[in-house]
C-alpha cells in the first residue's frame, strides 16, 4: 500500500493511495483511499479549505460561538491577535476557529468519485506548536 505524498499542497489520490484530508481544529478529518481519477489529475483537496479570511474571522466571530464549537476539545482557548490588519488589532485570534473553515462533511461527500473515505477522525485535543 502507498503511502500518500504532497505536490505542491495537493495530495495525491492514485489508486489505492491513503492519504488525510484535514477537517479543522474542531472537525473531523479523514483517512481516505485514492480512488486515481484521471479527470482530477489523481488528486484531491489537501482540507476542508478556508470560509473566511483570518481577518475576516478575528473580526466577526465571538469568542464565545468559538468557545461552544471547541466544546469537549482540549485545547489553549485564544490569543492575541499578532498580525498587522488595524481592523483586528488588539483582539483575539479567532482566525483557527473550525467556523472559519468549510464544512469537512461536505467537502467528502463532493470529493467521493476522487477517493473513497476510510475512517472518520475526531479531534480529542488541538495543540498549537
Amino acid at each position: 500500500m502507498n503511502f500518500l505524498y504532497f505536490l505542491k499542497g495537493v495530495p495525491a489520490a492514485k489508486l489505492d493511495e491513503i492519504g488525510i484530508i484535514p477537517g479543522s481544529m474542531g472537525t473531523a478529518s479523514y483517512i481516505v483511499r485514492g480512488l486515481g481519477n484521471p479527470d482530477s489529475f489523481m488528486s484531491c483537496s489537501h482540507g476542508a479549505g478556508r470560509r473566511m479570511s483570518r481577518v475576516a474571522a478575528s473580526a466577526n466571530l465571538t469568542v464565545e460561538e468559538c468557545d461552544k464549537a471547541m466544546e469537549g476539545i482540549v485545547c489553549e482557548r485564544w490569543g492575541k491577535y499578532t498580525g498587522y490588519s488595524r481592523k483586528v488589532k488588539g483582539k483575539l485570534d479567532l482566525s483557527e476557529a473550525p467556523q472559519a473553515y468549510k464544512d469537512i462533511e461536505s467537502v467528502i461527500d463532493a470529493e467521493r468519485d476522487l477517493v473513497e473515505p476510510l475512517v472518520r477522525l475526531v479531534p480529542l485535543a488541538s495543540l498549537k506548536g
